[in-house]
């Protein structure tokens, strides 16, 4: 995910923005596409990290990822936290700027846009990812023709390209390790909602 900002905005990177962030939070508003979204997580993740109260945060809620970059660009907010798909439209047409990335590393289409443990901001987990899920009692043969499936289709020249042009990457986790991965979000997620004030 990544850190935006309107274009005509004065904070050229992260850290400027960051002290913006701490000094003016009743100012600041973050679109997101619901109070449990993924963008909010990774917003109150965020502002966490860098020592605010997260409950001083104001959301503005959108239609979607794209709406949000929309709303951001029409000066309707202050930031968003999203994915480099739904943004980089924006971002090409000028309207938009990244500031930093929540990943641990630099996204390999846009390598000038650096990560936030890059200025200082440790920890962040929150991103955003596709799997494939099954009812429970799926017997298990059906489990590994599906784990075989994804492996195949990852390796695909064709898919991996279509991918790479909504800027996304590829990363395959086995059944087990994709349901550990949910239940280690399902904590964070939680400590994060009472944070906001969504989940008492």
């Amino acid at each position: 995910l990544a850190l935006t900002v309107n274009a005509e905005s004065e904070w050229q990177d992260i850290k400027s923005f960051n002290e913006w962030a701490l000094a003016n939070p009743g100012e600041m508003i973050c679109a997101n596409t619901g109070a449990v979204s993924t963008a909010a997580f990774a917003t109150a993740e965020w502002y966490d990290a860098i020592g605010g109260d997260v409950s001083q945060l104001r959301m503005l809620t959108t239609a979607g990822g794209s709406d949000s970059a929309t709303q951001l660009a029409a000066g309707n907010c202050t930031m968003n936290f999203g994915d480099f798909a739904g943004s980089r439209s924006m971002v090409d047409a000028g309207k938009i700027r990244y500031l930093a990335t929540s990943a641990k590393e630099r996204n390999p289409y846009y390598p000038d846009v650096p990560t936030m443990a890059e200025n200082g901001v440790e920890g962040l987990s929150v991103s955003m990812w596709i799997g494939y899920m099954a009812p429970k009692g799926t017997p298990e043969y059906v489990v590994d023709a599906w784990n075989e499936a994804v492996q195949v289709m990852l390796e695909d020249e064709e898919f991996r390209e279509g991918l790479a042009n909504v800027t996304g990457r590829t990363a395959y986790l086995d059944s087990e390790d994709f349901k550990n991965l949910i239940l280690e979000e399902c904590d964070t997620y939680q400590a994060l909602a009472e944070k906001l004030g969504v989940r008492q």
